[in-house]
Formats: C-alpha cells, sequence, structure tokens
C-alpha cells in the first residue's frame, strides 16, 4: 500500500473508514495551510514558542474526513548527535474526535514514504531517515511496539522528561 512498497496497515484502515489523505510537502498549498492553521489555534495544538506560519510551511501530509481536517504532520531537517545523522524530524496534530483512528500511524506511514522519496530525489541534503518524540503525555505512557507498523519508527531511547524518541532510517541510507 505504501509508496515504497511497505505494508501499510493503517493507512489502508483509514481510508477503508473514509479519510483522505493529501500531500503537502514542498508544495506550500494553500487549503492544507489555511485548515491546518485553522485547526492549530482552534484546538491550541501548537507549543507556546511554535510560529504557526513557519510550521505550516512544513506541511508532510494532511488526513480529511469530508471537509474537515483529521490529521496533519509536519518535519523539519534536523541533526540527531546520537546517530551523526540528519533527519527529517516529524510531528503530528491529531484533532481530538479523531485520535481513536490511529491517524497518528497511518499518517506517519503515509508521511515516511514522502520523506523518503523526497530525500532520495535530494541525494545532496544528507537526510537518512525520519525520527520523532512523542510528547503527547497519554501517548507516552501508552504501551505500544518497539517498531510502529507502517512507519517502520523504531524506539530508540528517551528524553530527560521521559518522552520517547523513534526514528526510521531510509532504505537508501548508507551508514
Amino acid at each position: 500500500m505504501g509508496l515504497m512498497g511497505r505494508s501499510q496497515p493503517f493507512v489502508a484502515q483509514a481510508l477503508d473508514a473514509g479519510f483522505v489523505f493529501k500531500t503537502g510537502w514542498q508544495r506550500q498549498d494553500p487549503a492544507i495551510r489555511a485548515d491546518a492553521l485553522e485547526m492549530w489555534g482552534r484546538l491550541g495544538l501548537l507549543p507556546p514558542r511554535a510560529n504557526p506560519q513557519r510550521r505550516a510551511d512544513e506541511i508532510v501530509a494532511a488526513a480529511y474526513l469530508g471537509d474537515e481536517l483529521a490529521a496533519v504532520g509536519t518535519a523539519y531537517m534536523s541533526q540527531v548527535t546520537l546517530l551523526r545523522r540528519r533527519f527529517a524530524v516529524w510531528r503530528v496534530s491529531v484533532a481530538p474526535a479523531y485520535r481513536r483512528h490511529h491517524l497518528m500511524f497511518a499518517l506517519g506511514g503515509y508521511s515516511r514514504d514522502i520523506l523518503e522519496s523526497w530525500s532520495r530525489e535530494h541525494p545532496e541534503l544528507n537526510i537518512a531517515g525520519m525520527a520523532t518524540i512523542t510528547s503527547f503525555q497519554a501517548l507516552s505512557e501508552t504501551k505500544l511496539p518497539a517498531v510502529l507498523p507502517g512507519s517502520e519508527l523504531r524506539l530508540i531511547g528517551y528524553t530527560p522528561d521521559g518522552n520517547r524518541i523513534r526514528v526510521a532510517w531510509f532504505d537508501h541510507t548508507r551508514v
């Protein structure tokens, strides 16, 4: 189901439930941007220091149910010191009404495929994979698989605050 041929069970489940995924990476899609800015503001999903316009520039993908934005994923490039490589650091916001639909996992798999394809097309940027830090407290306390299906995000450790750090290496990366 995935762009790179990986099994994407949560993407398939979301599609079966009527969700539609839209790619936003490097497209500056005005509709996705407006919907994300509205959702983040209405639900207070961004941290106090976050710049909403800059975050909207980083949109990778969005999940919709009808005309309603249910979830949006963003990414920025950063050095992961422990791994000595640059990664696309992925974040996701899911509207509370859709948090039981596994959209975080579905959008993670969908986003990984987009970012991996982009990384392959831009080898000069040396993006080795996708990384994420779980900062949603309720999710941080939930027992999850060590490797998340679809996105292949693997638990590699914890922040000093106890949040999970996960990474997924892109298939073309060599170390």
